[in-house]
């Protein structure tokens, strides 16, 4: 069972970004993503956007991102996708380890999930650990997450 991850970097004007500061070193989705880093790490202009898309948007080819139906149609079928396809952009200067929180669905044990990450043409492992009913990810290479540039806006 997966947890999925695909990434981009470069801001996309349409998307709204949260910045992560000292005082508030961290963003979530209520389906069960968080991202956080530590304070003195955090450059002043990181910020991030996050997003959830639906199994079933996915899986009906309507979910309105490009990324994440290339991600999905290049998912690994030995593989069973258990959450939602994460979509994480940034904008501004990285800090060196982000810490990534996924809690697990309802009725799944987080010791059994992984998760995986998408680099625009395969699906890479990455090694996380389960706590307190989530899977916790340390991303120490935030370039390796985020890889992906974000499709332009479309034209007003």
């Amino acid at each position: 069972t997966l947890a999925l991850f695909a990434g981009a970097y470069s801001p996309n004007p349409a998307l709204s970004f949260e910045p992560l500061t000292a005082d508030r070193p961290f963003a979530q989705l209520a389906e069960g993503l968080s991202v956080s880093a530590s304070p003195a790490s955090l450059a002043a202009d990181f910020s991030v956007n996050l997003r959830a898309i639906s199994r079933e948007a996915l899986a009906g080819g309507n979910s309105g991102d490009a990324i994440a139906d290339a991600a999905y149609a290049g998912r690994p079928t030995a593989l069973t996708q258990r959450s939602p396809l994460f979509r994480l952009s940034q904008s501004g200067a990285a800090p060196e380890q982000l810490f990534l929180s996924l809690v697990a669905p309802p009725g799944a044990d987080a010791s059994l999930l992984d998760a995986y990450a998408w680099d625009g043409a395969t699906w890479r492992f990455l090694p996380s650990q389960a706590r307190a009913g989530q899977r916790v990810v340390v991303v120490d290479d935030v370039a390796t997450l985020l890889p992906l540039p974000e499709p332009p806006a479309p034209p007003l």
